[in-house]
């Protein structure tokens, strides 16, 4: 049977045969897992009321990612939303999962959980935690195989395409290694351009020892091999900065991996980001102290949007085309008339284009030489004297007498109404 096929609902656990997801109760109110087809579009149907929910991100938002080591130990899953609780994150991407199949689910704590695994238990997969205070932001989900997922959530003013990530090994064959990037590339080009795109996970590379910018910004960690020149290609090539390269922290908030014996420490674990959106990463680092039995460090970005300044875009100027009336119009006519017949007199043989364009130019040229252009009118405080005094006498009133302060509360905003409609009178009259 295709696994896209099924239709069978899922929640975590384990039973003496299996390991992992297993088949929920009919009354258990929980999220289903969802079948996603073949047409790899964003998966998940929301409700209305729903998709009204966005995160603002002129406010803090802390994102991660993170190498758990397989879900399928006894109480990972609370275990796991309890360190990530903890520490304030938000969001954060998990590789290395080692479920079946793909979909989503609520935890008991009402976290969301989206995962993509292999057909087959116990090997690779990646997911997508969401606290239940962002869950509802979810705008869809594209689990496109066991190393990589995107997710969508909505967010004001841009929405966020998360990819998660899971690479091969360096042991890994070159077909292997090539066919991930390709994929990836892929999901980078369908993700809406007008999207903050984040790239994270665990990419099994070292770049170290190198310093290019904008890609990489810090030498600290280790030495670059292989696997992180290929990393470096791709970011280069699909203008992402690795965020965790780029901020001064005690080696200790930098290493993600730890050798079993203790001594060797690598950076490999890295939240890529759009160059376009690099200002919004105010900080990236590791938290040695959050624990989920896995070999890797938390790796947790913050975020938060800064908007440019809009610069004001030039006004074009005006005609003043209210003077053009009796001497200066009969002045305009016989200027341009002139013009006309002396250009009747040339014999040159001239395309319909090249008419035109001496035509509007005579026009034009003839009209900023008889009339000018409109004087630029500044914006002025449009409430009046008037009714600044009987706003004043209203605050007076206000202790003293309350009928009287009703009634010139009325008259304030009678004469606000009056003053406001006298100045929209005269922008139209200019």
């Amino acid at each position: 049977m295709d696994m896209d096929s099924q239709k069978v609902i899922f929640r975590l656990g384990r039973r003496p045969a299996k390991q992992g997801p297993r088949p929920l109760l009919n009354d258990q109110d929980r999220v289903g897992k969802l079948a996603t087809g073949r047409n790899r579009k964003l998966q998940l149907e929301l409700s209305e009321d729903r998709k009204e929910q966005s995160i603002q991100l002129r406010k803090k938002l802390r994102i991660g990612t993170w190498n758990v080591r397989s879900m399928s130990q006894l109480g990972k899953t609370q275990i796991l939303g309890r360190e990530l609780d903890r520490n304030g994150v938000s969001v954060c991407g998990l590789s290395e999962v080692r479920w079946e199949g793909r979909g989503h689910f609520t935890t008991l704590e009402g976290h969301t959980i989206v995962y993509s695994g292999d057909k087959v238990r116990g090997q690779q997969g990646v997911a997508m935690w969401l606290h239940k205070r962002v869950a509802g932001t979810l705008i869809g989900y594209e689990p496109t195989n066991s190393r990589l997922m995107v997710v969508r959530i909505n967010a004001r003013p841009r929405c966020i395409s998360f990819i998660q990530v899971y690479a091969p090994t360096s042991g890994a064959e070159e077909e292997t290694v090539e066919q991930f990037y390709q994929e990836l590339a892929e999901t980078v080009k369908r993700v809406p351009r007008k999207d903050i795109l984040l790239v994270a996970g665990d990419f099994n590379a070292k770049v170290g020892g190198t310093r290019i910018a904008p890609v990489v910004g810090s030498d600290e960690i280790g030495d670059i091999n292989e696997a992180g020149e290929r990393l470096l290609d791709f970011c280069l090539n699909h203008e992402l900065l690795l965020a965790n390269t780029w901020f001064k922290h005690h080696p200790r908030r930098l290493y993600i991996w730890t050798s079993p014996e203790g001594v060797t420490r690598n950076q490999i674990d890295y939240i890529g980001i759009s160059q376009r959106w690099r200002s919004c990463i105010n900080n990236c680092k590791t938290y040695p102290g959050a624990d989920c039995d896995s070999d890797h460090n938390l790796l947790v970005a913050t975020m938060k949007i800064r908007l440019g300044k809009k610069k004001q875009l030039n006004i074009l100027p005006r005609l003043n085309t209210k003077a053009l009336v009796e001497e200066k119009a009969m002045e305009y006519k016989v200027e341009v008339e002139n013009r006309f017949e002396a250009l009747q007199v040339l014999h040159d043989e001239r395309t319909p284009e090249e008419l035109w364009k001496e035509t509007k130019e005579i026009l034009l040229d003839v009209a900023k030489e008889t009339v000018g252009f409109k004087q630029t009118v500044r914006r002025k405080p449009w409430i009046s004297d008037n009714t600044f005094d009987i706003i004043k006498e209203k605050r007076e009133a206000k202790q003293k007498d309350p009928s009287r302060y009703k009634e010139l509360k009325r008259q304030a905003q009678k004469s606000l109404r009056r003053d406001k409609q006298k100045q929209l009178d005269d922008v139209c009259d200019v």
